[in-house]
């Protein structure tokens, strides 16, 4: 089946989207903006690296070329493993060589990391631009610039994306990520914010995309190219006929550990294989009884109140989507959650759980065996105060999520509406699965948001509408479209499993 797909060309990739496609170049200068990497590599195979004149300089460490490319590599892996220990040791190698790809590579992968060494990315992104101007490019300083973000140095990231669009003047991600720098800091900079936001609406659809969702406003509907791009749809899982259909078990009281896993075991391999929905109501506390202390936050800030963590800034006190992100500690997160909203946190490394689950928190999570074979690819968890809608998406891997505290609407659609979606990116195979292929695609997470809001549309044809509840569970298929109404009384937690 081919149906008809809203946009226009392939969305421009995002910034994540072009440092993965570069693993194709030599993983010494994997983390090189593209531009850079071209001369410096050329300079390097022919004829050796030759300084450029006039720039200011104060590495003077040599190692030979080949001993930097080992390093260099290895840096990279350590940094995709999360050993931090021993990065610091090859950082301590390279940071005084003079050589132009090191502190970009050094920088990228303390940004890997994140938490406290993303200050240790800006600093070294700082001396690169003062040492090596000439190879300074768009990439290099938008990276800058959303780090800058994170770390809530607002004026930095402005005066970051500024430069960057002085490199690409009609780079309309970059006008909505300078749109939010200046939005961040308030006042005076408000009316040059929305200017800006404006304006990038016209230049890129998946600036349209996030302004869209984030302001709720239909009135930029008629900014979204027109032209038509043909896709085919080889779903051959479960669509719902009805807004109830929905699997659905119940998790007797008296049950033990055992046969909670047993009866949830068997239902998830049955919907695995169909690729339905389920819920299932009742059973964490059989699971996880440690989880029934989560809902103290004196407990958590006991138990992981020192553990870095990144925040989205609430919508009500800051609108926008790069800039939400703050990094902070756990405990100071739950002493101002009314401003902020946890959510996954995507940190490298060996493990799969992400902070603040890696330390203390860690005894009260452990992963049974529900679902055969394979090992969670992210366990994160969610911690809410007030009303959050989540923006319509669609995720590649199985998503199971446990409800801890408060509860959740989920309104889940079939990978075969995703003609009513209108994603960011342009879809080319919807695969049997239900995965989704984009065009000129290298997984990049931003093609996965859509325009729509199904709350706003109420589009309800081949979706699903369920609420889940403290001590639920429910398991939503890779693929599946969903948007997740938090509420609680004032507070909601919970965890979920990739």
């Amino acid at each position: 089946m081919v149906v008809k797909h809203k946009g226009g060309n392939p969305v421009n990739q995002t910034r994540m989207g072009k440092l993965s496609k570069r693993k194709k170049e030599s993983q010494a200068f994997a983390y090189l903006p593209i531009g850079a990497l071209l001369v410096i590599v050329v300079a390097v195979i022919t004829f050796g690296f030759i300084s450029n004149e006039g720039e200011t300089k104060k590495r003077t460490g040599n190692l030979p070329q080949a001993k930097i490319n080992e390093l260099l590599g290895r840096f990279k892996e350590l940094s995709e493993a999360g050993n931090i220990e021993s990065m610091k040791a090859i950082d301590k190698k390279l940071y005084g060589v003079d050589f132009p790809p090191v502190l970009p590579v050094l920088a990228k992968g303390w940004m890997n990391i994140r938490y406290q060494y993303s200050k240790i990315a800006v600093r070294y992104l700082h001396e690169f631009i003062k040492e090596y101007p000439s190879y300074v490019d768009k990439q290099l300083l938008s990276n800058l610039g959303y780090l800058s973000l994170e770390l809530n140095e607002k004026k930095q990231a402005e005066e970051a994306f500024r430069s960057a669009l002085e490199k690409d003047p009609n780079d309309g991600e970059l006008m909505v990520a300078l749109a939010e720098s200046l939005r961040a800091q308030g006042g005076e900079k408000m009316e040059e914010a929305n200017a800006w936001t404006e304006k990038a609406a016209k230049h890129d659809r998946k600036a349209l995309a996030f302004w869209k969702s984030v302001r709720e406003a239909d009135s930029y509907s008629d900014l979204v190219n027109s032209d038509v791009v043909d896709y085919e749809v080889k779903y051959i899982g479960f669509t719902p006929k009805h807004s109830n259909d929905i699997a659905i078990v119940d998790i007797p009281l008296k049950s033990s550990y055992d046969d909670t896993v047993t009866i949830i075991a068997s239902n998830l391999r049955e919907v695995v294989q169909k690729r339905k929905p389920l819920l299932v109501r009742g059973g964490s506390d059989k699971l996880w009884p440690g989880l029934k202390f989560w809902v103290n936050d004196a407990y958590l800030k006991e138990k992981a109140g020192k553990e870095y963590v990144y925040a989205m800034v609430d919508d009500r006190y800051l609108k926008g989507f790069w800039s939400q992100r703050r990094l902070m500690r756990l405990e100071d997160f739950i002493n101002n959650q009314e401003r902020y909203y946890l959510t996954s946190q995507k940190l490298a490394g060996n493990s799969a759980f992400q902070p603040p689950l890696r330390g203390n928190l860690s005894s009260d999570f452990k992963i049974p065996p529900l679902l055969d074979g394979g090992k969670p690819k992210s366990v994160n968890f969610w911690f809410g105060n007030g009303e959050k809608v989540s923006r319509l998406h669609h995720d590649d891997y199985e998503n199971l999520a446990v409800i801890v505290e408060g509860r959740k609407r989920y309104i889940l659609c079939s990978p075969a509406e995703a003609k009513m979606m209108n994603t960011v990116g342009n879809i080319k195979v919807i695969l049997p699965n239900g995965k989704i292929i984009y065009h000129e695609s290298d997984s990049s997470h931003g093609e996965h948001f859509c325009l729509n809001s199904i709350y706003e549309k109420n589009v309800l044809s081949g979706c699903v509408d369920v609420e889940a509840h403290s001590g639920d569970l429910i398991y939503i298929p890779g693929g599946w479209f969903h948007q997740v109404k938090s509420t609680g009384n004032p507070k909601h937690k919970a965890v979920n499993i990739w």
